[in-house]
């Protein structure tokens, strides 16, 4: 509301803090609907991807972080190491322990070093 009267358009980098202040607030809603707000707002890039994805891992979401990182090879935004490491990470958390030592193996599909 405030960037709409002042004019101004928020970036990726605005979108990105407000998804992640929302994680760390426990809602996990409300950082998808400003995921999706930001879509008709902007390019996204992995890193507003990123800090949804890890507000559902906070919240112990793992289907959903791991559902918004299949939305990166859609939009043809590659995955980086943050990325990779919050899938895990959403995998451990919601006790798909081999779910996440496969997501762990496949990180090396994406050419990262863990």
């Amino acid at each position: 509301d405030v960037f709409r009267r002042s004019g101004a358009k928020p970036d990726a980098i605005c979108f990105s803090s407000a998804i992640s202040a929302c994680g760390g607030a426990q809602m996990w809603p409300r950082a998808l609907c400003l995921l999706r707000v930001a879509d008709h707002a902007l390019a996204l890039d992995v890193g507003v991807y990123n800090a949804a994805m890890a507000a559902c891992e906070r919240a112990e979401q793992w289907a959903h972080a791991l559902e918004l990182f299949g939305e990166l090879h859609g939009r043809a935004l590659a995955p980086d190491l943050i990325s990779c490491n919050i899938a895990v990470s959403a995998c451990g958390r919601g006790g798909h322990w081999a779910a996440a030592l496969n997501w762990l193996h496949s990180a090396s599909r994406f050419k990262l070093r863990v």
